[in-house]
């Protein structure tokens, strides 16, 4: 097994903060795709958000576990369908009316949007973890700066 990168920088983090299993949102795979591949385990679910530059092979562990939020139109679609072929029982989900380029903000542009289908996925098709006990809190460990709210 080789980790490394961002990947064990997360995992390392989560480790440092007592967090044996999580929920990731991300844009960017490749920050992710070894933890994902190495330790599927620590990831209850992930959501790809418009992802770009998508290696499904490192996300076949997670199955069911993970959802494509793709854009109605463009390469995101793309990514998504060929995803579906590698990853069993990826969901996918749609944001309509909209294409999202390497350059565009989803949040800015369509943040209803998204974080509906996120929140719903979550807490709809994906196994829940027991929740934590949230103290708010922030820093850096190993040049990630963390910030630490809310409730679940």
């Amino acid at each position: 097994m080789w980790i490394s990168g961002m990947s064990l920088r997360i995992k390392y983090l989560l480790e440092h903060l007592g967090i044996p299993q999580t929920y990731l949102a991300v844009n960017k795979p490749e920050d992710v795709e070894e933890l994902c591949k190495e330790f599927p385990d620590m990831v209850a679910g992930i959501a790809f958000v418009a992802a770009f530059g998508f290696k499904p092979a490192f996300f076949t562990a997670l199955g069911e576990r993970a959802m494509f939020l793709q854009s109605e139109f463009g390469k995101t679609k793309d990514s998504a369908e060929a995803a579906k072929k590698i990853i069993k029982g990826l969901k996918v989900r749609e944001i309509p009316d909209y294409e999202a380029l390497p350059w565009s903000n989803i949040c800015a542009d369509r943040k209803s949007d998204l974080c509906n289908q996120i929140v719903s996925f979550f807490s709809e098709e994906v196994p829940s973890i027991p929740h934590a006990n949230i103290v708010p809190t922030k820093g850096e460990f190993n040049n990630i700066s963390y910030s630490i709210g809310g409730a679940g």
